[in-house]
Order: C-alpha cells, then sequence, then structure tokens
C-alpha cells in the first residue's frame, strides 16, 4: 500500500532484487474500504504485507481529523483483519528515522537509505 510515494519505492528498492514486490497505490486500492483490502489480499496473497499508505499533511490531519484517523489508523486495522497472518508491518514512520520507543517490543526501527 502507498505505492505511489517515495517510501514505497525505498522499500521496493531494499527488496526488489530477493523478493517479489507488489506496489498498490491509492488509485489501485483504497485502504478505507474492507471490501477492496480483502479482494486485493485475496487476489495478491502476499507472504508479507508492508503498510506504506499514510495521510502526513499535518494541517490537514489536524482540520481533517476523522480523515486522518481512517486512513493512519482504523484502515491499518483493515489490512491486519485481511491478512491469513500477522504479517502486517506499517512504517509510515520509520524510514524517516522517527523514533518509536512503544513499538520497539515488536521490531526494530531503521532507516532505508
Amino acid at each position: 500500500t502507498g505505492g505511489g510515494g517515495m517510501l514505497s519505492g525505498a522499500v521496493e528498492a531494499a527488496f526488489a532484487n530477493e523478493y517479489s514486490v507488489t506496489r498498490l497505490s491509492k488509485s489501485d486500492l483504497d485502504i478505507t474500504d474492507p471490501a477492496a483490502v480483502r479482494r486485493a489480499i485475496e487476489c495478491h496473497t502476499p507472504e508479507v504485507l508492508i503498510n506504506c499508505a499514510a495521510y502526513t499533511a499535518v494541517d490537514a490531519c489536524e482540520s481533517s481529523e476523522e480523515v486522518a484517523n481512517r486512513v493512519n489508523g482504523i484502515a491499518v486495522g483493515y489490512l491486519g483483519a485481511a491478512l491469513p497472518s500477522s504479517a502486517l508491518l506499517s512504517i509510515s514512520m520509520l524510514a524517516s528515522g522517527h523514533s518509536l520507543p512503544h513499538h520497539r517490543r515488536y521490531f526494530d526501527t531503521c532507516t532505508l537509505d
């Protein structure tokens, strides 16, 4: 998800030599639509889903809190619920080098160069 963005491109560059990478942009998949998410998971059958989608316009997030929460929160739940296993990593903040201490028990943070 987030296949049209820079982060998704960096993820692809990091993994494409060893893995088959499919990038889905917002026009390919509306992650806020649970039925569309289920269909995409059934169609692509990913072993791992790396969520690079995020509503990142800070000012718009403040003025459109409902939309930001739907994309950055609720939709991530749709992605996780649609997967047959716990193979979801949502990394919208990881590649920017931000520290996420409350997530450290689940995965290590890293910067993709």
